[in-house]
């Protein structure tokens, strides 16, 4: 993100009140900026790793939340000892937490061998996570091999021999 953007300004936030207090002011005026981000910083300072990232989280569904919060949980949120966030809670993956994945292979032609399998392979991943697997190739959009492929596919080729340029790809 520090790369793309400008980070936000990021308010200071200074609180003596008790992480109680806080805990049962915000659940009563849920949608507050300000007794969130108190709350945040206070698990925060406390070691409530989960807390404060689930706090960050109930701020991100309020319609007026500021990019800081956005900003907050990618960049600078509590971290655990190893530098990262915590997993998700009891480490149970739900189905929230898919990933949109674009493999881009040359050719899904089965005779290519290696690749082409491992493809296949990576799409019958078991486990509670299913990611939304799609596959972009450079075969003809009629190749045979094209129809038995058992993911989404995007055949933009005929791509040339070699190194796969596709001319159509280009656009000037």
């Amino acid at each position: 993100m520090a790369r793309c953007a400008p980070a936000p300004v990021v308010p200071e936030v200074t609180t003596n009140r008790s992480l109680e207090d806080l805990q049962n002011a915000f659940s009563e005026q849920i949608d507050s900026i300000a007794l969130g981000m108190m709350l945040y910083v206070t698990q925060s300072k406390q070691g409530d790793l989960d807390g404060a990232l689930a706090t960050l989280r109930t701020l991100e569904k309020i319609p007026t939340c500021p990019k800081y919060v956005y900003y907050l949980e990618a960049n600078r949120g509590p971290r655990n000892s190893s530098g990262s966030w915590p997993g998700p809670p009891g480490g149970i993956i739900t189905a929230r937490m898919t990933m949109k994945i674009l493999q881009v292979i040359h050719s899904v032609n089965p005779q290519a061998g290696g690749t082409t399998e491992a493809v296949r392979q990576f799409s019958r991943r078991p486990g509670p996570a299913r990611h939304q697997i799609e596959v972009l190739t450079l075969d003809a959009a009629d190749a045979p091999w094209n129809r038995d492929f058992p993911l989404p596919l995007f055949a933009l080729g005929p791509g040339r021999p070699g190194y796969g340029y596709a001319p159509g790809w280009c656009r000037g």
